[in-house]
């Protein structure tokens, strides 16, 4: 075959990859994917699963496990958010790792854990299977950080076991407002819901995970299929929509009850829970709350600038002696 034709037959090899790619994106999304499968891809080295109350829990469990260890700085809990997974902390769970216990978790129902065996999912059954994952690990004391979902949950945690809660960490937190999101209002027309559970074009969740960040040239390209992949995971939609369906307003009241000292990080471009609408919920109710805001980042700052809100993160911790 001469230079000419085996140049062609490249470009047309390159042309098929990149129209099977763009088909890709334009899958309607009507098929679950299989927890197998997600095991499959997605699962590696650092991956433990535990059955809580019949939930097998994924997880990852990373840096020094010894008494000592944790004795010197209790472990760090994170949390993720809605339609999320534990992978939403790769750029800080290593390097959180390089000094203490960092464990993250895929939260029912989403993720490879999936959908919880008792159906509906409401904050007292969060802090139930929380608290029993963590008794499980052996875990005492600990510092919950979270994102949206998990920034609500990691308070809510301070509040119900104060005693063994030193510290907090919450980024672009839920609960600071009785209002729920308009995303999540959204969930709670019928029609909406009911096409979620059916059709979940790729396109439509590449939209909409650019849309969390400030600026879109941030999100890293390589995660999109694997983002796309855990919520199509089998269950998991239709246990979502159901639980949005059913969610019950917070009651942000209850950061009153809070007596440790609790660090706020906040995108100032956030658009699914603005910073103008839900920062004075915090800064009015705890008492030793710290705040970094953002300018120009979205909705998951560890995400979208995992090196500033790490360094921040950790300054954090060593100035209130954690």
């Amino acid at each position: 075959m001469s230079e000419t034709s085996n140049r062609w037959s490249t470009l047309a090899g390159e042309a098929n990859a990149r129209a099977r790619d763009l088909m890709d994106w334009f899958d309607p999304g009507l098929a679950d994917v299989p927890v197998a499968l997600l095991k499959e891809r997605y699962c590696d080295h650092r991956s433990r699963f535990v059955d809580i109350d019949g939930l097998d829990v994924h997880y990852h469990d990373l840096g020094p496990t010894s008494s000592s260890a944790e004795g010197d700085k209790p472990p760090l809990l994170l949390l993720h958010g809605l339609m999320s997974s534990l992978f939403c902390w790769e750029g800080w769970a290593p390097h959180l790792a390089e000094q203490r216990r960092v464990i993250a978790l895929d939260i029912p129902p989403f993720a490879i854990t999936g959908p919880h065996p008792k159906g509906r999912l409401d904050e007292q059954t969060y802090m139930s299977l929380l608290l029993a994952f963590i008794d499980r690990l052996g875990v005492d004391r600990f510092i919950p950080v979270g994102n949206s979902l998990g920034g609500f949950l990691a308070w809510r945690l301070a509040a119900e076991v104060p005693h063994r809660v030193p510290a907090v960490g919450l980024l672009d937190p839920a609960g600071g407002t009785a209002k729920l999101p308009m995303a999540v209002t959204a969930f709670k027309i019928p029609l909406v819901g009911q096409a979620y559970q059916s059709v979940t074009p790729k396109a439509a969740v590449l939209a909409g995970q650019m849309a969390m960040f400030g600026d879109p040239k941030r999100l890293d390209p390589a995660s999109l299929h694997r983002i796309y992949d855990l919520i199509m995971r089998e269950g998991s939609r239709a246990s979502a929509q159901e639980n949005l369906r059913f969610l019950e307003k917070p009651d942000p009241d209850m950061l009153r009850t809070i007596q440790c000292p609790v660090f706020l990080q906040w995108g100032e471009a956030d658009t699914l829970l603005p910073m103008r609408d839900n920062l004075s919920g915090f800064t009015s109710r705890v008492s030793d709350l710290r705040v970094r805001t953002y300018p120009g980042v979205g909705h998951m700052p560890m995400e979208e600038i995992p090196a500033q809100s790490l360094v921040d993160f950790q300054a954090f911790l060593h100035n209130s002696g954690q």
